[in-house]
């Protein structure tokens, strides 16, 4: 074999070994989309009824739009507001300023839309707004009635999402497909709240629980005061700890520690969270205890617990948690009752005499119901509560901790549990019932506990668990199973299950309440993208070495002799197909040649 069929043979298996190459870095693979934020955006146009006309807008109209606390204006008129970032959520903490324009806040799930007013006498503000989200899917939107400056029917316009137009009335709107809409509000001087109810579509990376300590709650009392056995007032505070922030792991934690407020004398004697002084009557005995007769004026009586005497009058009586004061005449009926009764005015509960006088009064965070605040963890705690309860859940599939919020997917094992805490004073008849919302399904696995193996107990944790008495400062936890109803009950995208309990007692003058979240993620299938990234799964394709080995042997066995037999095959099938095709072109002419003879 000559040099140049060398150079053939050896370039043939060299062009082999770049194809296997080239084919190892241009094979398309299967790579995750890009991670695209959520976002929200709002066009909003203003404009003002007048009666009668006014000449031009009151300057104190705006169309500003605020974003969370941020004192300066986000954007005017338009704006993109980002709901996640690098998947993440963005959560901005709760703020009650009341400044011209439209405040934007950013929860979990929600975008919470306040119109405030700000007009003269005469005025009235209008605001319409389109939005619309991108990488999220729209829920539904509902009027809120919690915010502190919120006056029902004052957005006269109501709610408008999609076609056709919806009436006011309707206090909740849900959409199927669309993740744009429109709302209306009108304003006077108060203002109208919107919620906006949205999932993050599930292409996104999943979302941390917490990214920092203060997006898992506000540091601070989560009680009121109380006495401890070291006849000394407390109060016990909350400190929140994100773990792992920022990552999908990340968990939300906190501690309680009980720190001394003040500390009573030894003429005194601490009840209800507060030091009283005792009480001395005409001979000279002091009683600091409950029920005590004062027989140093004719016909007193103190009838419940916990009250003070100032100055007596004739026939006096007064009940829990009341205080008498009269003036100095003994002869007079002048004196009133401090904190005879209570009594709810949108999200705030005030305190009032025996005269109808108000007096001090409380914001209740979570609503005010039944003349009580609905939820114990309130901006201003009140002296009077003494039950506390609150609801964590964990994923046991997953193996994550117990906290306020978890993630799951459908058919995971979840564990709940309920902490119930006597605070001050031992809590009576305690039933505590836990309501599963749907696609949450009951597991059994029930354990009540406490500071002494507590089991006198009776009843179901649906229908409400009875506990009876609880101690005072003695803490009872209660933890149950349940599991997340299958794929085929959840739509695509997150949903969020919220799971309330509530708790009551014969002696607690409030309904505590609690709730922890479960955020179900069901996974879609998208188009996957086809970039080149150079290598595969394949080992025969990304294999760069495998076809340059296998042209090092071929080389080698050509070289040395292998093939021999293989070329004269080869020179043999040559001369056979030379010889053939000499036949043949000889056989085509003789033919041509007796044709033309015929002719």
């Amino acid at each position: 074999m000559n040099k140049k069929t060398t150079l053939i043979i050896a370039s043939v298996f060299l062009i082999i070994a770049f194809v296997f190459l080239y084919a190892s870095w241009t094979k398309p693979a299967k790579t995750e989309a890009a991670i695209s934020d959520a976002t929200f955006s709002l066009d909003v146009t203003y404009f003002a009824n007048y009666t009668p006309p006014h000449s031009g807008k009151p300057s104190n109209m705006s169309d500003n739009i605020y974003v969370g606390t941020a004192i300066s204006p986000f954007a005017k008129t338009h704006a993109v507001i980002p709901l996640t970032a690098n998947g993440l959520p963005i959560i901005d903490i709760d703020s009650t300023d009341n400044v011209p324009g439209l405040h934007i806040t950013r929860k979990q799930g929600y975008v919470e839309i306040t119109a405030y007013g700000f007009n003269p006498r005469y005025a009235r503000e209008e605001v319409k707004a389109n939005f619309n989200f991108t990488n999220a899917t729209l829920l539904k939107a509902e009027n809120n009635t919690l915010h502190p400056y919120e006056k029902q029917g004052n957005g006269t316009c109501g709610i408008v999402i999609g076609r056709p137009k919806l009436n006011k009335g309707d206090d909740q709107i849900r959409t199927s497909v669309q993740n744009s809409g429109s709302l209306c509000s009108t304003t006077s001087i108060d203002a109208d709240t919107v919620r906006i109810f949205y999932s993050v579509n599930a292409n996104l990376v999943p979302q941390p629980e917490c990214s920092s300590n203060t997006q898992c709650g506000t540091d601070g009392a989560v009680t009121g005061l109380f006495c401890k056995t070291d006849g000394n007032v407390y109060q016990t505070n909350r400190i929140f700890t994100c773990t792992n922030p920022g990552t999908s792991n990340s968990t939300c934690t906190h501690t309680d520690t009980d720190q001394q407020k003040q500390i009573c004398s030894s003429t005194q004697t601490c009840q209800s969270g507060t030091c009283q002084n005792n009480s001395t009557n005409t001979n000279g005995n002091t009683n600091s205890n409950n029920n005590n007769n004062i027989n140093g004026n004719d016909n007193n009586n103190i009838n419940g617990n916990n009250n003070i005497i100032d100055t007596n009058s004739n026939n006096n009586t007064t009940n829990t948690n009341s205080y008498i004061y009269n003036n100095a005449d003994s002869n007079s009926n002048n004196g009133y009752i401090y904190h005879s009764y209570q009594r709810c005015v949108s999200n705030y509960l005030y305190w009032y005499d025996s005269n109808n006088n108000q007096q001090d009064s409380q914001y209740c965070q979570y609503g005010c119901s039944n003349n009580y605040c609905l939820n114990y963890n309130n901006n201003n705690y009140n002296n009077y509560n003494n039950l506390s309860v609150t609801e964590t859940v964990k994923n046991l599939t997953t193996g994550s901790n117990f906290a306020n919020s978890i993630y799951a997917s459908p058919s995971d094992m979840l564990m709940f549990m309920i902490t119930l805490r006597a605070v001050g004073q031992s809590a009576q008849n305690v039933t505590v019932r836990d309501y599963l919302p749907s696609n949450l399904i009951y597991n059994d696995q029930l354990v009540v506990s406490g500071n002494n193996n507590y089991s006198n107990y009776y009843g179901n944790i649906s229908s409400g668990i009875n506990l009876n008495t609880i101690n005072a400062e003695q803490t009872v936890t209660i933890t149950y199973r349940a599991q997340v109803a299958g794929a085929s009950n959840f739509s695509y995208g997150t949903t969020t299950l919220n799971n309330n309990v509530s708790v009551t007692s014969s002696n607690a003058n409030y309904v505590p309440v609690n709730n922890a979240s479960v955020l179900v993620t069901r996974s879609a299938v998208y188009g996957a993208s086809y970039i080149a990234t150079g290598l595969t799964n394949n080992f025969w394709v990304d294999s760069f070495f495998l076809p340059l080995l296998l042209t090092l042997i071929l080389f080698w066995l050509w070289k040395s002799g292998m093939f021999i037999g293989a070329e004269k095959w080869l020179s043999n099938k040559n001369k056979m197909w030379r010889k053939y095709k000499a036949e043949k072109e000889l056989a085509n002419r003789i033919t041509l040649i007796r044709q033309s003879e015929m002719a």
